[in-house]
């Protein structure tokens, strides 16, 4: 059986995709498709200390860098801060969102604004009560309003106009878990027949006993063992070969469970494993075989 090593790890080296579209085109697609879009040219002030959707703090003299937004949000006086608390989550307002503040003329009842008050800025939801009494009020039971009306250097600064939420990159693991549901429907998980002739291929090379984590990996990505059981992992072998005794240590896995190696094989690349050279040949190899034995049955 052929080793395809070189081949695939130059292939998966990298997996970043481009985008090639201009950037016009994809606004004339998008307000043909009903979208209202517009070009971010104009500059406004981002301050990077950012304003507290918690306990108002005092923000100090910041020297403000600039963000670019639409235009036709620019009339007046603008600016952005990156919020910090979580006193706002009520309303989807979460640590890191970036806010677009617009000092306007008014408020109205259930705006969330920016606000000053004796403590310092903050960021809340305005409201004045039956007594014409005005309230900064949080949108997390765990904070307490703040009454302005007894503030009496209390103001508002401006009205949040907009949130840009930050998107973080996921991780592998809650990758394969979202997936996980989808692949089994489509994947019909090997025999035991079938894995057993597959790992007796590769069982020379299993005299490096952390290779098994080559096995290990190759079977979660055949639908045969879950991702992180190496304990139904090892019970799995056990009761395939009962009379043999191969000493996979659960720990040595865990160890090996790192970089490209905690990604399905295909992704491997020896720039992020955590082995290299003629050490990473021998696990790929290992994994490959396994993969190419186990060839996957669609329902």
């Amino acid at each position: 059986m052929t080793n395809n090593y070189n081949e695939n790890t130059e292939k998966h080296k990298e997996k970043r995709f481009k985008i090639n579209e201009d950037p016009k085109e994809i606004m004339r697609a998008l307000s043909e498709q009903g979208f209202d879009v517009a070009p971010c040219d104009t500059a406004v002030p981002f301050f990077s200390n950012g304003i507290p959707a918690g306990m108002p703090v005092d923000c100090g003299d910041q020297n403000g860098d600039f963000t670019m937004i639409p235009s036709f949000m620019a009339q007046r006086e603008n600016a952005e801060f990156p919020v910090h608390g979580e006193s706002m989550t009520g309303l989807g307002v979460e640590e890191g969102d970036i806010i677009h503040i617009s000092c306007v003329a008014y408020v109205d009842e259930g705006d969330v604004v920016l606000a000053y008050t004796d403590d310092g800025f903050t960021l809340k939801v305005y409201h004045e009560d039956v007594l014409h009494n005005r309230w900064l009020v949080p949108m997390n039971p765990k904070f307490n309003p703040i009454n302005m009306s007894a503030d009496p250097k209390s103001r508002i600064v401006g009205r949040a106009m907009l949130i840009t939420k930050v998107i973080r990159r996921a991780s592998y693991g809650d990758i394969e878990e979202r997936m996980k549901d989808f692949s089994m429907k489509k994947i019909v998980p090997p025999t035991d027949g079938q894995v057993r002739e597959a790992i007796n291929l590769v069982m020379p090379m299993l005299a490096v006993k952390r290779r098994w984590y080559s096995v290990y990996r190759a079977l979660v990505d055949r639908g045969y063992v879950k991702y992180c059981d190496y304990d139904g992992f090892i019970a799995s072998i056990e009761r395939l070969y009962p009379d043999k005794d191969f000493g996979i240590d659960k720990k040595e896995l865990q160890r090996m469970a790192v970089g490209a190696f905690d990604k399905p094989v295909s992704l491997w690349t020896p720039s992020d494993a955590p082995v290299t050279g003629n050490a990473y040949k021998g696990y790929y190899s290992v994994a490959s075989v396994i993969l190419q034995t186990l060839r996957t049955k669609k329902q």
